[in-house]
C-alpha cells in the first residue's frame, strides 16, 4: 500500500451492528500506565482457545492519530486500557501470553483451552 502505519480498531460494545462506536487508533503509543495492577484473564485469535490470567495497570494514558489526521491523547481505564494494551503489545510482537508470570506457565500450571485443559 506503500503506508508505513500501525493501527488499532476496536468496538467497545462487541457489537458489530455498532460500527458507529468503533474507535480507531493510528500509530498508538502509551504515554503512561499507572494505577493498581489489575489481574484478568485474556485470551487471542492469535494463540486460539488459550486463556490465562494477566496482570496489567488499571489505567492507559495514549497518543495516536485519529482518522482525520488529528493527534490526540486519551486516558483509558478498566477494560478500555486492558484492551489497548493488549493490542499495542501486538503492534510490539508481544503476545498475552509473553506477559503471563513464569509461576503460572510452570509445567504444573494448566492453561485453560476451549475444549479442555493444556499445559504450556
Amino acid at each position: 500500500v506503500g503506508v508505513s502505519v500501525q493501527m488499532i480498531v476496536w468496538n467497545p460494545t462487541g457489537d458489530v451492528r455498532e460500527s458507529s462506536r468503533e474507535r480507531v487508533f493510528l500509530n498508538p503509543r502509551l504515554l503512561s500506565l499507572y494505577g493498581p495492577l489489575v489481574s484478568d484473564v485474556e485470551g487471542c485469535l492469535s494463540v486460539p482457545g488459550v486463556f490465562a490470567p494477566v496482570e496489567r495497570p488499571l489505567h492507559a494514558r495514549v497518543r495516536y492519530t485519529s482518522l482525520e489526521g488529528i493527534q490526540r491523547e486519551v486516558t483509558l481505564s478498566g477494560l478500555e486500557a486492558r484492551v489497548v494494551q493488549h493490542e499495542i503489545d501486538h503492534l510490539h510482537g508481544i503476545l498475552f501470553v509473553d506477559r503471563v508470570h513464569r509461576g503460572e506457565r510452570s509445567a504444573h500450571t494448566a492453561f485453560t483451552f476451549a475444549g479442555g485443559e493444556k499445559t504450556m
